[in-house]
């Protein structure tokens, strides 16, 4: 047989999608050496398709009617499924067979009645039977909790405070991993606390094992029977115990008083005890307190509060809260009893009781045996307290006493520290400082004058100083007591060294104005104590000198210094009362507030709205008037008045001729005579030496009630 003819090579194309190469070769004639056209037969080796898998060709009026019985049918069965449902009765409703209640919502047929099982209840938030809820779940109601297990619904406080309904045990029932039964009672066996009776204090203790048994904790006891006791505190001091059982009693350690139940005589009777330390220990604490514990009777010279606490078989007693023997005892510790105690109390010579090497005195009363008594021997001697540190106060050598302690003699108090019993002459003195210390730890000389103190207690009051604020409160010291003392050595250091009374008005000697009443303003002048010259004293201070017509009594009241001059004396007024004006030469400057000395005549003065002044000498009768001689019309001058002449000392009136018993006024000249009035001087003379008197003319006479003239 031929074989098959052997094909042309060709070059292998590039890769290509095939049907991209032959579309390219047929619609462009290109490829045509890459192009190979061959025919095969291909035997179809897939399996057949099933027929249900086949595209079904129904009609579609078919397809219609089928979709649309299928609806139907649906509508019809979901329809007849409700009227089913609706007439199952739902929960509580009437029943025969649990076929008659809605099974679906989980209920049965109990009683004729519709519910829930007795495992679960129905809830009225989804309408449904659920599952009865276990310990610590939260409910509503009691029925929510499975009462199989003996759950109720009871309110508990969360952690953060909370309050919440949840499944718990009833009354006296606890959890015990499964259901909650009943709490045990005392030395009952338990597995957790919650098991045991809690009202009753009861706890589990596995100290004994597993399980562990109900009991009372370490600081209580069962106080009765196994039914009818409960646990209570352990009893203090002096609290009945029964029957002499030291469970009752506090006997626990170290944090327990230590106590047994010891017979003792009561009103409960015989078989009763009271809690009690044993004994050889004494109670440390307040019995009515219960505060303290039993510890052992204390050893000597050991701190104590009384000799109930000492050790009394070493015959110990507490005094000055210490453990010692009688003062008329020693300690020996070299002894040793038959019960194996160490130490105990022996006789001893006592205070002023003779004493030899063999014979001591009472070290517990603090005595020595002082060989230098009897001066002809060192041998003998007497018990005696060391009379620097201590005194017999007629049981032992005390301590000598400090500051404020009660005394009867100066040799109780401890003169190192410079004490003394003050008022020693009385039945109860108290050791104190003399006068002029003051205690700080020991007596210190009392300070003097401006020295810093903290207080008046470190001061000499007995040179009246007391602690004073020279400067504010911050800046304390020494001083007199008040502003009416001075240091009498401020200023001459060899005086008495004590506060004195400051000197008062006129007094002397002083030298300085400190030593005056400063407070009344006074200062030292010359020695004495003075007002300053503006100033005048009433009789209790200096207050100033009064002003110008001020109401005085003498001339130290006015202003009397220069410039200002004023003098006491009697007013202008009608009565005349005393006021400061100024001297009968002088008028008084309201410009200056002074008094100037009065113009003479001639001089210029200051003319005033009535054509009179002050400024002129008042003495000489003259007045500021009008200058009609130097024509000085803006200003006046002191001259007489025209019903006056001057007479080259003073202004006089004018002469007048005799009226009555008066005579005629002897005149020189006319112008010395009324003039005004036609009154002259006949002799018409000006001569001194030629006197005439003023007369009125010939013609005229004079009526003396007018003071004037009229013709005849």
């Amino acid at each position: 047989m031929r074989g098959p003819k052997q094909r042309k090579v060709v070059t292998p194309i590039k890769e290509q999608n095939p049907s991209t190469v032959v579309q390219q070769h047929v619609e462009q004639n290109i490829h045509a050496n890459n192009v190979l056209v061959a025919e095969y037969d291909v035997i179809n080796k897939e399996r057949p398709i099933s027929c249900w898998k086949k595209d079904l060709l129904i009609p579609r009026w078919l397809l219609m009617t089928l979709a649309t019985l299928a609806i139907v049918f649906l509508t019809a069965f979901i329809i007849f499924a409700t009227i089913v449902t609706l007439q199952k009765q739902g929960n509580g409703g009437a029943c025969k067979s649990n076929s008659d209640c809605r099974q679906d919502v989980g209920l049965i047929c109990n009683n004729y009645r519709c519910g829930c099982a007795y495992s679960h209840f129905w809830s009225t938030t989804y309408d449904v039977c659920e599952r009865r809820r276990m310990v610590n779940r939260t409910c509503v109601n009691d029925s929510e909790c499975d009462i199989l297990a003996n759950l109720q619904c009871f309110n508990v406080t969360l952690n953060n405070g909370d309050i919440q309904l949840q499944c718990q045990c009833k009354g006296g029932l606890s959890w015990n991993g499964i259901a909650c039964s009943y709490q045990t009672l005392y030395n009952s066996s338990c597995i957790n606390s919650a098991n045991c009776d809690t009202t009753r204090f009861l706890y589990c203790d596995f100290s004994a094992g597993t399980p562990g048994r109900c009991n009372c904790n370490a600081s209580m006891f069962w106080n009765a029977n196994l039914i009818s006791g409960t646990c209570e505190y352990k009893r203090t001091v002096n609290q009945y115990c029964y029957p002499y059982d030291d469970s009752w009693c506090d006997n626990t350690a170290p944090l327990g008083q230590g106590l047994t139940c010891a017979a003792y005589s009561n009103p409960y009777g015989s078989e009763y005890g009271v809690c009690q330390c044993g004994i050889y220990k004494f109670y440390n604490g307040t019995a009515s307190l219960g505060n303290g514990y039993c510890e052992p009777l204390r050893d000597y010279n050991h701190s104590c509060s009384s000799t109930s606490n000492c050790d009394f078989r070493k015959g110990l007693i507490c005094s000055n809260n210490l453990c010692t023997c009688l003062s008329t005892q020693n300690y020996d510790s070299t002894i040793v009893d038959t019960g194996g105690v160490f130490g105990a109390c022996t006789a001893a010579a006592t205070y002023l009781d003779n004493c030899t090497s063999i014979i001591k005195c009472s070290a517990s009363a603090g005595l020595y045996c002082d060989y230098t008594h009897y001066a002809s021997t060192n041998i003998t001697g007497i018990c005696n307290c060391n009379s620097s540190t201590s005194f017999w106060d007629g049981l032992e050598c005390a301590s000598k006493l400090t500051i404020g302690g009660e005394c009867t003699t100066s040799t109780e108090c401890n003169a190192g520290d410079g004490l003394f019993c003050s008022n020693y002459t009385q039945s109860l003195g108290t050791c104190d400082c003399d006068k002029n210390h003051f205690w700080n730890y020991t007596c210190i000389i009392k300070q003097w004058y401006n020295t810093t103190c903290p207080s008046s207690y470190v001061c000499d009051d007995n040179r009246g100083l007391f602690c004073q604020p020279t400067g504010g409160s911050f800046f304390l010291k020494c001083d007199c007591f008040n502003s009416s003392f001075i240091w009498d050595s401020l200023y001459v250091t060899n005086r008495s060294h004590i506060c004195v009374l400051k000197m008062g008005y006129g007094a002397s000697t002083c030298f300085g104005d400190l030593e005056c009443q400063d407070q009344n303003y006074l200062k030292c002048y010359n020695g004495t104590c003075l007002c300053t010259y503006i100033d005048y004293f009433n009789g209790i201070l200096c207050t100033p000198k009064l002003n110008f017509t001020d109401p005085c009594q003498n001339t130290t009241m006015c202003r009397d210094f220069a410039p200002v001059n004023l003098v006491c004396r009697p007013g202008p007024t009608a009565s005349h009362a005393l006021q400061c004006l100024c001297n009968i030469t002088s008028y008084w400057s309201d410009c200056l507030q002074a008094c100037i000395v009065s113009k003479y005549r001639h001089q210029a003065c200051t003319l005033t709205s009535n054509c009179s002044s002050n400024e002129c000498d008042v003495t000489a009768n003259l007045q500021c008037i009008n200058d009609t001689v130097s024509n000085q019309t803006v200003s006046g001058w002191c001259n007489c008045t025209t019903l006056q002449w001057w007479n080259g000392t003073y202004c006089r009136n004018k002469g007048t001729p005799s009226w009555g018993s008066n005579s005629s006024d002897l005149c020189n000249a006319t112008y010395q005579c009324a003039d005004y009035n036609l009154v002259s001087c006949p002799l018409g003379s000006s001569s001194v030496t030629s006197v005439a008197t003023c007369e009125c003319a010939t013609t005229k006479y004079w009526v003396c009630q007018l003071n004037v003239f009229l013709l005849n």
